[in-house]
């Protein structure tokens, strides 16, 4: 016999015929959980999810364009021990790119070669 969806949970026969009020509590508490772990988190400005089942790559990849100069950058989940601290540490580094790029002069419309440099390094240095 096939599972039964219940609450977006596939219950087995054990659930179903077994000892039903104890499971059905059991699942009612760790529901919350366990959907709070396989809800995909999803990409904002700037900011892409690489999640690819088959990729050596997990983790955010900062990238913002500004006067004709892209600043790209990875945040591995692995290296910040899991998805919510690589996404805080790529928007904390976001954050101050943004403050460097936008209150910086401008050349014939484009970055200074100055202002490019402490944006890499800043990048380059984000924890």
């Amino acid at each position: 016999m096939p599972c039964k969806p219940f609450f977006g949970i596939f219950l087995s026969k054990k659930v179903i015929f077994g000892n039903f009020l104890l499971d059905l509590l059991f699942y009612l508490v760790h529901a919350p959980l366990a959907l709070t772990l396989l809800t995909p988190m999803k990409s904002k400005k700037n900011l892409t999810r690489f999640t690819y089942e088959t990729a050596a790559f997990e983790g955010w990849r900062l990238c913002i364009s500004r006067a004709g100069t892209t600043f790209t950058r990875y945040f591995p989940d692995k290296k910040f021990d899991g998805p919510k601290k690589s996404l805080a540490a790529a928007e904390n580094a976001l954050a101050e790119l943004k403050l460097v790029i936008d209150g910086a002069k401008r050349v014939d419309g484009k970055l200074t070669p100055t202002t490019i440099k402490k944006a890499e390094k800043l990048l380059k240095d984000a924890v």
